[in-house]
């Protein structure tokens, strides 16, 4: 039978350092997915080196319970089938999802060159989000926030650089980099978050980072629940 689907895309940039208490906070902020009805893509994606691209390393959904009048036609014995099968799908789903989740987590680290961030995002939003508008859609972003690339760098020979919004728009505009996020829940975690260290970014740099990221994904049709600096304290 035709259900809706609550979709959760878990994005995580490899070049953002995260603490072992971080990933277990990830971890943690995730861990009530994987419901009847649940569907989530999990997908790592780097800056451009050898060895290292964009891959897919979990998308699952677990089937949503049929109706009572669907299970009214079938069989005692398919009923039963039926639901026991699905009965079974949320805890199976939920041991594949934790694996997957920390295997991707691990391969997160400081000493790649920083994303070409916007770039990838908007490749990520238009391949692997349904456009459908029945779909409750939420988007978890693992990532410091810090792009670094030939349309805007954000720092630069170990420092935060200040942004210019009007500026940095204009540019992406001309690029068309503004990803189209069909009216999803966006999080981020890790914004401001400085590779190699137990710290992010001065409070005076923060303020601007963060407007930037809440301007990028309004213009692109995200609405913004949390930007994480770095941690999100409200379950996605």
């Amino acid at each position: 039978p035709n259900h809706k689907l609550d979709a959760l895309y878990i994005f995580i940039d490899q070049t953002t350092y995260l603490t072992k208490t971080m990933k277990k906070s990830i971890a943690g902020l995730i861990s009530d997915w994987g419901e009847n009805g649940d569907r989530v893509k999990i997908l790592r994606f780097s800056a451009n080196v050898k060895g290292q691209f964009t891959e897919l390393m979990f998308n699952e959904t677990v089937d949503a319970m049929p109706s009572e009048e669907y299970l009214f036609h079938l069989r005692t014995k398919d009923k039963k089938n039926l639901l026991t099968c699905l009965q079974r799908k949320p805890a199976q789903f939920k041991t594949l999802f934790k694996k997957t989740l920390t295997r991707t987590l691990k391969m997160t680290t400081h000493t790649l060159p920083k994303t070409d961030l916007l770039y990838s995002l908007k490749l990520l939003a238009s391949k692997t989000m349904t456009q459908k508008d029945e779909h409750r859609q939420t988007v978890l972003i693992i990532t410091d926030g810090l792009e670094n690339s030939d349309y805007l760098r954000f720092h630069g020979k170990g420092t935060i650089k200040k942004i210019n919004l009007k500026r940095s728009f204009k540019k992406l505009k001309k690029n068309k980099l503004i990803a189209n996020w069909n009216n999803a829940d966006i999080y981020i975690y890790g914004l401001g978050h400085i590779s190699n260290t137990d710290t992010y970014i001065r409070p005076k740099l923060i303020a601007p980072l963060k407007n930037f990221w809440q301007a990028y994904f309004s213009k692109g049709k995200g609405k913004v629940k949390q930007l994480g600096t770095p941690e999100i304290l409200l379950s996605t």
